[in-house]
């Protein structure tokens, strides 16, 4: 199977983009074929209590959600700690998302990894792959997606265009964070982009 030993549990690697991207059907896949190999491979997702969404849609203020982001992501660390024990983590979307999802809203970041402080013990990804899409192309698939009932408020154009400027300065910067990114296109076919982000995914986990 040609694995090494380097990464088989302990590694949180996570795949961030703008709605639209391809995130969810990229990890869908991706979970499915390390799986398997017979890696113990856990899916989480932000946000990941479900009512939250309800609170997101209730208010409109941008501190508000980076709060709202802060307390679900410390609520799921327990859990994320112990999944890392067993084996590795992928999760869609995590804390640098709400970066620069938050940032576009005029957040200023400092405020925001504030919030997310590291004496809170935040599990920050090993692995980032961004997955980079047009913003009108990523408005595009939201509209036509067969299985959302209504948009987020997030998921206009414009301010797609603005959290994809953010992805983009988290990128040209990402020397000054943990864990080690990459910006992968996604804005072509799926294949491409999926192809890519396994490649990434498999080389950095030791996997042939």
């Amino acid at each position: 199977m040609g694995q090494r030993g380097r990464a088989k549990k302990g590694v949180m690697i996570a795949i961030c983009g703008l709605d639209g991207s391809g995130k969810t059907s990229v990890v869908k896949r991706l979970v499915a074929e390390l799986k398997g190999r017979k890696l113990k491979v856990h899916h989480v997702k932000e946000p990941h209590i479900r009512m939250l969404k309800h609170l997101f849609r209730l208010y409109n203020d941008p501190y508000i959600d980076m709060l709202l982001f802060a307390v679900d992501r410390l609520i799921l660390q327990p859990n994320i700690k112990k999944m890392l024990e067993e084996g590795i983590v992928i999760s869609e979307r995590c804390i640098w998302d709400g970066l620069c999802y938050q940032g576009a809203a005029g957040i200023p970041w400092d405020r925001i990894l504030e919030i997310n402080r590291a004496d809170w013990k935040f599990r920050f990804p090993d692995l980032v792959v961004i997955l980079d899409a047009n913003p009108e192309q990523a408005y595009s698939r939201i509209l036509f997606s067969a299985h959302r009932k209504f948009k987020d408020k997030w998921e206009t154009e414009d301010y797609l265009r603005k959290v994809r400027s953010e992805f983009l300065r988290l990128y040209r910067h990402r020397n000054k964070f943990p864990g080690r990114f990459h910006l992968v296109d996604s804005t072509e076919t799926f294949e491409d982009a999926y192809r890519e982000t396994r490649r990434i995914v498999f080389d950095f986990l030791g996997i042939k």
